[in-house]
């Protein structure tokens, strides 16, 4: 549907990442990215045309991301992806690009130009964990924060 890989595909690369930079002593960070009141969307247009509108979002999550990096569909309207080699101010800025890009990208669905936007978590290793799930935990703790505070925003750790 979008042309990502898949959750399953995703959590395995991660895990795999994960162990590498135990190893090398690299960094990574996880961003979880939402569809703000994607609902809306499927309700007004049907789920084929949000089908449609979630594939056109991934192809701009793509064009932000730098090659090599692991991006998904991980369930819904929710994408993640993998960013090797980032600490959480390179995460930050390249989740602000993609929230920049979608928030700027006009979609037409059904005849109607549309636009959306979208809330981001990040979590960086080691610092938000040293696991893969832990990993996952905080980023996604992260997306509900940036819902909490309006939506549209990116969320990175605490301290950033």
């Amino acid at each position: 549907l979008t042309g990502l890989y898949v959750q399953r595909f995703f959590k395995d690369q991660l895990d795999i990442r994960v162990k590498e930079a135990l190893r090398s002593g690299s960094t990574l960070s996880v961003l979880m990215i939402d569809l703000d009141y994607f609902k809306k969307y499927n309700d007004k247009y049907g789920h084929a045309a949000g089908d449609i509108l979630l594939g056109r979002v991934a192809a701009v999550i793509k064009t932000c991301m730098e090659r090599g990096h692991a991006i998904s569909r991980y369930g819904g309207e929710e994408f993640a992806a993998i960013l090797l080699d980032m600490d959480s101010k390179k995460a930050y800025d390249s989740a602000e690009k993609v929230r920049k890009s979608i928030e700027e990208a006009v979609f037409t669905v059904r005849r109607d130009e549309v636009r959306i936007t979208v809330s981001i978590g990040i979590s960086s290793f080691p610092k938000d964990g040293r696991a893969a799930a832990a990993l996952l935990k905080a980023a996604d703790g992260n997306l509900y924060k940036a819902k909490e505070g309006g939506r549209n925003l990116v969320c990175p750790h605490s301290s950033h």
